[in-house]
């Protein structure tokens, strides 16, 4: 359902004249995204499920990365930073559990905050030419 609501509303908007199509092609990349960062937490969660100490980690990590359109929604009305803290304050909040209960920090943590990271830097790439023109040709193949 991900995949056609991430398509479908872009070209919708384009057509309905509310969003350009490099607007539209450009941030495609963020629902795309997420929806690979939740599969990349939430399959190996599955997989680990006999194994609760790294199970109940990637489900956390799956479920917070669900956060990043909530809280995109609140850009408006907060810097950008505390937005990004807030996204992954589920995360560190796990972590800080360990910490203070297991005196250590699960590694599935510190892979997941690393993976977060490098997924938030997609936002870098909505403006970049090379993504534009592959946003736009899955929005043409659909209109």
């Amino acid at each position: 359902m991900g995949l056609i609501v991430s398509v479908a509303s872009p070209v919708i908007h384009v057509a309905a004249g509310h969003q350009t199509m490099d607007e539209a092609a450009g941030f495609l990349i963020v629902p795309l995204g997420d929806m690979g960062m939740f599969g990349r937490f939430f399959i190996p969660g599955v997989i680990y499920r006999s194994r609760p100490e790294v199970h109940k980690r990637l489900i956390l990590l799956a479920t917070a990365v669900l956060l990043f359109a909530a809280v995109g929604r609140m850009q408006s009305f907060m810097p950008f930073i505390l937005a990004v803290l807030l996204w992954f304050s589920p995360v560190l909040v796990g972590i800080a559990y360990d910490a203070w209960t297991r005196r250590k920090v699960h590694r599935v943590y510190l892979i997941g905050m690393v993976v977060k990271a490098i997924g938030i830097s997609r936002l870098a790439l909505m403006g970049n030419e090379v993504w534009l023109r592959i946003g736009r040709s899955i929005i043409r193949a659909f209109a």
